[in-house]
């Protein structure tokens, strides 16, 4: 197996999380934390939940098992959003630039937050991972589009279009 596509999916991931980052922040402090509905309620819920699970693959990643995401939904700010989500992404980026085709297939072994174990063959992680991130982007559309804002695309096909001009 080649790493060279979970470069490119995490590549978009990052250009889809940036996107997301730039819309958000053109919302409210109270649209931001407004509770609207959806699976958390509010943008900043939903983004806290993104970052987190991000930040909790990572480190399962790298040999750990965190049993609580790396901050409280309520510490997410418009001001601070970029400083929590960026550095998961640099360092999830310098993690995938260092995968081995053969490490790919290896089960990475783990407990959940609510303390059952799992395991699974790396790939498949790391595409749970953005599906997972892709899927939570969609509710936050839909959550800006409750507020009065016009989102813009983060869909897959978008950013080839955009990467291959």
């Amino acid at each position: 197996m080649d790493a060279g596509p979970f470069q490119l999916l995490f590549e978009y991931n990052r250009w889809a999380n940036r996107r997301t980052r730039e819309e958000v922040a053109r919302v409210s402090p109270e649209q931001f934390t407004r509770e609207i509905g959806g699976s958390y309620g509010s943008l900043r819920n939903t983004l806290a939940h993104v970052i987190a699970a991000e930040w909790v693959w990572l480190r399962r990643w790298k040999g750990t098992s965190p049993g609580a995401p790396p901050f409280r939904d309520d510490e997410l700010t418009l001001e601070n959003l970029g400083s929590h989500w960026q550095p998961i992404e640099h360092e999830t980026q310098a993690f995938i630039d260092r995968l081995a085709p053969e490490g790919l297939e290896q089960p990475v072994a783990y407990t959940t937050t609510r303390g059952k174990p799992f395991a699974e063959p790396l790939w498949q992680q790391l595409q749970h991972v953005v599906n997972h991130s892709s899927y939570h982007r969609g509710q936050i559309v839909t959550l800006l589009r409750q507020l009065g804002c016009e989102p813009i695309g983060t869909d897959l096909i978008a950013f080839w279009r955009g990467r291959d001009r």
